[in-house]
């Protein structure tokens, strides 16, 4: 191929002719080497336009020439098939987690439901165990002494011939017991052939330990006593003992 020639000057517009069938496509020549720039022509009137022939192949890219008029446009070619959907690309790597969102207002609390009907009562369980017995509480504060009871008849006038003061056995509550404790019983008991006219209790204490009598009684075993019993009780724990004796006033005609 031999080089590109000057551009000529361009022809007048001439008629569109009809459209010529598409020729053959030819291989593609291999470019040529670039020519020297020319000058550039007048712009002459357009021609006709001719049929169109086969495509040369492309020759070195020459000088931009003058913009001629704008040809009338052709008829639109038919729309070609759509092509094969291309495959799926690799899936992006995961976002930036964005911020959280301000927290939405509470909703409306909701109606109450209707009370649901009442169980039925479950079986009564087993009586626990009875707890263990507590401790004695301690001895309250003797009360007041209460009124002299009235004045009895005097009593027939009876002969005694003599009288007799019997001690009983000394009882101990034990060595530093504890305030409640109650002693044994001390009995005096009138020898045969005398009747107990009275009696009565002694308490013997150490200087810590502290005692007051319980009970101070004839003995109600038979309708006639014949013995007196008394029994002490602790009020103040220390060392020591607190201990309890009877005495009977016995006497004889």
């Amino acid at each position: 191929t031999g080089a590109q020639g000057p551009i000529g000057p361009q022809g007048a517009k001439g008629d569109t002719g009809a459209q010529g069938a598409n020729g053959d496509t030819g291989a593609q020549g291999p470019i040529g080497p670039q020519g020297a720039k020319g000058d550039t022509g007048a712009t002459g009137a357009q021609g006709d336009t001719g049929a169109q022939g086969p495509i040369g192949p492309q020759g070195a890219k020459g000088d931009t020439g003058a913009q001629g008029a704008k040809g009338d446009t052709g008829l639109t070619g038919a729309t070609g098939a759509q092509g094969d959907t291309g495959a799926q690309g690799p899936i992006g790597p995961q976002g930036a987690k964005g911020d959280t969102g301000a927290t939405g207002a509470a909703g409306a609390t909701g109606a109450t439901g209707s009370q649901g009907s009442k169980g039925d009562t479950g079986a009564t369980g087993a009586m626990g165990a009875p707890g263990p017995t507590g401790a004695n509480g301690p001895a309250g504060a003797i009360g007041p002494t209460g009124p002299a009871g009235a004045t009895g008849p005097t009593g027939a006038s009876g002969v005694i011939g003599s009288t007799t003061v019997v001690v009983g056995t000394a009882v101990t509550a034990g060595g530093n017991a504890p305030v409640g404790t109650l002693t044994g019983i001390s009995t005096a008991t009138c020898p045969a052939g005398t009747k107990l006219l009275s009696g009565g209790a002694e308490i013997t204490q150490s200087s810590a330990a502290k005692g007051a009598v319980f009970f101070s009684r004839p003995v109600t075993i038979t309708p006639n006593p014949t013995a007196w019993e008394a029994q002490g009780i602790v009020f103040v724990q220390g060392m020591g003992n607190v201990q309890v004796t009877a005495y009977a006033i016995c006497g004889s005609s």
